[in-house]
């Protein structure tokens, strides 16, 4: 059986990981990153290097540098402050959207969005748009901005490339 950090990308960058189980949310592995910017728990989170510092940022898929999803933040903090970061496929968290996903869309794919940090369900189209999809939809009542997804960080394409 391979180790399980081959297939861990982030855990060769010297972040801490830790595994949390709460109540109805499965957190699974966790990343401590430093915030580069306000963060909220529920933001879906890049990381990047600041002067050979990791930080961690919200996403964006129209904005180049923002568009690799490492996971979602599922603690906040002011820039520089620590936070912890939901990554491992299968987790289940809550995740930002614009507005309230209906009951219905349970069960739909989640896409990062073009406003920084959130999700939506629909695949962004913009001319340099990234389309990475962040999991499938589980929590959604029709009023909760934040529902669950169980993630399942994915790149699918990079429009007019």
């Amino acid at each position: 059986m391979a180790d399980v950090t081959d297939d861990l990308l982030w855990l060769d960058t010297g972040l801490p990981t830790t595994f949390d189980r709460t109540s109805d949310t499965i957190l699974g592995l966790q990343l401590s990153a430093t915030a580069g910017e306000s963060i909220t728990a529920a933001d879906i989170i890049v990381a990047y290097d600041d002067s050979g510092s990791t930080k961690v940022r919200k996403a964006n898929a129209s904005i180049s540098g923002r568009q690799e999803v490492v996971g979602v933040a599922t603690t906040g903090g002011i820039a520089d402050a620590t936070i912890n970061v939901a990554f491992q496929g299968g987790a289940m968290v809550a995740v930002k959207f614009g507005s309230a996903p209906a009951a219905a869309s349970n069960g739909s794919p989640v896409y990062l969005d073009t406003t920084s940090g959130q999700a939506t369900l629909t695949a962004p189209s913009g001319a340099s748009d990234v389309i990475f999809r962040i999991g499938r939809l589980y929590g959604a009542d029709g009023a909760d901005t934040t529902p669950t997804v169980i993630l399942d960080l994915q790149y699918i394409a990079k429009l007019g490339a």
